[in-house]
């Protein structure tokens, strides 16, 4: 008898409806609402590729009808957070979704649901909750910023730990690769904002006519404001010490260091590192205008 060579039956015209029924079939057969791959290549009838072409994954196929991998029932915490990291560490992105992981990572979201309740709460344990989807990269520098004052050195990712830091040493490490890099991108800001961030876009003297003569009247290049990257390197040149006491927020945690200008901006000093200085609060208000002369 001559063999018959019969062609794969191709699925790309079966509808959804008809692929999420055959799951369905297949989990009421074997008596639960949990398969594996393996169990239904070999009880349905398409295979577990066509559900990934179609769905993204097989796991998403499976939720879509209701249904879960069979290999998540003791699936622990620790293990649902691992691959979390590993899948955000995979994509280098700063926040994840529910269907993104699904799509990548070993497990559905039925053991999360287990586990965690919710994706939020899931996506909490990894430094990457909710609210942390709207801080920005200079939120993520102003922190950093606030940490090393407080320490008077760089800080250490074992220290990035609430309430001490704003936010935790994971959400760098997901935002920027490594907690190093994170440091980098620090210093890299630093460096390229504050040569800017304070300067006008105006003469530094301008002519004004009045009925008699013209005079010369003397502009500000600069503002008066000091913003955190300029705040920052002074404090760091004057090593997180008040100049004129030496206490330093390292030593006293109730010390508050401020920037102030040397020469007043009332009498034209100028915000650039050269003209400030470090103070702690009580130093800078026993300081007047008054202390400076010409």
């Amino acid at each position: 008898m001559t063999q018959k060579f019969v062609l794969e039956r191709i699925h790309r015209n079966t509808s959804e409806k008809e692929l999420l029924e055959d799951l369905i079939r297949v989990s009421q057969k074997v008596g639960r609402n949990q398969i594996s791959t393996k169990e239904y290549n070999q009880l349905g009838v398409f295979t577990s590729s066509t559900y990934k072409n179609r769905f993204g994954s097989f796991i998403l196929a499976l939720e879509k009808a209701g249904l879960s991998p069979l290999n998540n029932r003791n699936v622990t915490k620790e293990e649902l957070i691992d691959d979390l990291e590993r899948v955000i560490a995979e994509t280098g992105h700063k926040q994840i979704s529910r269907e993104e992981y699904i799509k990548r990572g070993k497990y559905s979201f039925e053991p999360f649901r287990r586990v965690f309740k919710t994706w939020s709460n899931a996506v909490k344990e990894v430094g990457l909750n909710p609210r942390n989807y709207n801080i920005s990269d200079e939120d993520c520098f102003k922190n950093i910023e606030d940490i090393w004052v407080q320490l008077g050195r760089q800080p250490r990712y074992s220290e990035m730990i609430k309430p001490f830091s704003k936010y935790s040493g994971r959400l760098y490490v997901n935002r920027f690769g490594t907690w190093t890099k994170a440091l980098e991108a620090f210093v890299e800001n630093i460096n390229s904002g504050v040569q800017t961030e304070n300067v006008f876009d105006e003469e530094e003297n301008i002519e004004c006519e009045t009925k008699e003569k013209f005079i010369t009247v003397q502009r500000h290049k600069t503002k008066r404001e000091i913003g955190w990257r300029l705040r920052f390197l002074v404090l760091r040149r004057d090593n997180f010490k008040c100049v004129s006491c030496g206490k330093s927020p390292a030593t006293n945690v109730n010390t508050e260091l401020h920037v102030d200008h040397i020469i007043p901006w009332n009498k034209f000093g100028e915000t650039v590192i050269e003209n400030l200085q470090t103070l702690c609060v009580e130093c800078n208000i026993g300081k007047s205008n008054l202390d400076w002369k010409e």
